[in-house]
């Protein structure tokens, strides 16, 4: 009787401790799966776990903006639960996956509020290893993909802006020595598009031989002082022919101060330089002419009517000195030498000028060094 009594309360103590160790892993078990709640709810990633004949186990606050879930949708099968997103794929993925254990990944969207998310589709896996069911994830990648689409936006518009100003662009990662060059850029180095890799070497190669050295130091001394490149140069083509280029860039340095990537634009100016060529000829020899005429030939500033040019007859005609005739407000110096009586109608002449209308009148002026009166 007395070894039944002691075998019992052994038997007790160690259901006490049994019960004891059980309390304590059940008290382990609550804080893992609050752990666990918190972080699923903390990540804010839609997720729904399914078991194999693809019913609701569990999900994410997070999912409810996927599907219209509630907490009574548990062990609902998946396709009475209406979704969201445009995934009509999604039970064949899951299906997919439980038997080929094979994760599945798709861009979806949802329509009517306009997200885009990234879809995931695991086999779920016990601690022992067997697969009961799936874990489906959607990755909110909506910010992303409006990101990109600014991008390509602000890419087109760039590239559209570049085209239309008839520029060139290049991009040189000056780490991998990688360098992207525009259709343009190829043409006005006399290349055709995708001829060559673009290098730094192959720009340098198309630079004439003459302008060379200037061009390479151009590049280091903006480069070194960080400062903005800016230079203008002559590109020598196989066939003989001779562009005339200027290009402007910026560099872009890591926080050691190297120098780790420069763009910039480039414009063919050899037309420009042509009729700024074209131009100065012909300056010259309106001004050869003029030096040489015996009348009086000036050409005044539209805004202020103050003379550009006058012609050395002035000082013959006038009686008075270009330098002094030009000095101050040079169109009330004018004026001052026509008579009074004849004033007032040359400046309304000359008003009449500034609107773009042509005028052809006379007026008499007085010869400041002798007082003579000249038409």
């Amino acid at each position: 009787m007395e070894t039944s009594k002691e075998e019992l309360q052994s038997v007790n103590e160690e259901l006490q401790t049994v019960n004891g160790e059980l309390g304590h892993r059940v008290s382990e078990l609550g804080r893992t799966n609050s752990d666990l709640k918190n972080l699923l709810e903390a990540t804010q990633i839609a997720t729904v776990f399914l078991d194999n004949d693809l019913r609701v186990r569990n999900f994410t606050p997070a999912a409810t903006e996927i599907f219209h879930l509630l907490d009574t949708d548990v062990g609902r099968p998946l396709d009475h639960v209406v979704s969201r997103v445009a995934y009509p794929e999604l039970q064949d993925d899951v299906r997919r996956v439980l038997k080929t254990l094979v994760s599945v990944e798709r861009q979806v969207t949802d329509p009517a509020a306009g997200r885009h998310f990234t879809a995931r589709i695991l086999p779920y896996r016990s601690v022992d290893n067997y697969i009961s069911g799936a874990v489906v994830t959607f990755m909110d990648l909506t910010v992303a993909f409006k990101a990109e689409a600014a991008l390509r936006l602000s890419e087109q518009r760039l590239r559209l802006a570049l085209t239309v100003g008839g520029l060139a662009s290049w991009d040189w990662n000056m780490l991998t020595g990688v360098i992207n060059w525009s259709e343009a850029h190829y043409k006005m180095e006399g290349y055709e598009v995708g001829e060559v890799v673009p290098t730094y070497e192959a720009w340098i190669a198309r630079v004439h031989p003459e302008d060379r050295a200037a061009a390479e130091k151009a590049i280091a001394t903006a480069r070194d002082n960080r400062i903005d490149y800016e230079h203008g140069f002559r590109s020598l083509h196989p066939d003989g022919t001779i562009r005339f280029l200027y290009a402007r860039g910026i560099f872009f340095y890591d926080a050691d101060g190297q120098p780790v990537r420069m763009i910039g634009i480039m414009e063919d100016v050899t037309d420009a330089r042509a009729a700024e060529e074209r131009l100065r000829a012909s300056e010259e020899q309106f001004r050869q002419f003029g030096e040489a005429s015996s009348d009086v030939l000036w050409l005044r500033d539209a805004e202020t009517l103050q003379w550009v040019y006058l012609t050395p007859a002035f000082e013959t005609i006038y009686g008075l000195d270009r330098e002094q005739a030009t000095s101050g407000n040079d169109l009330r110096n004018w004026a001052e030498l026509i008579l009074p009586e004849d004033r007032e109608h040359a400046m309304d002449e000359i008003r009449r000028v500034r609107k773009g209308e042509r005028a052809a009148f006379e007026y008499r002026v007085r010869r400041p060094v002798d007082g003579q009166i000249r038409w």
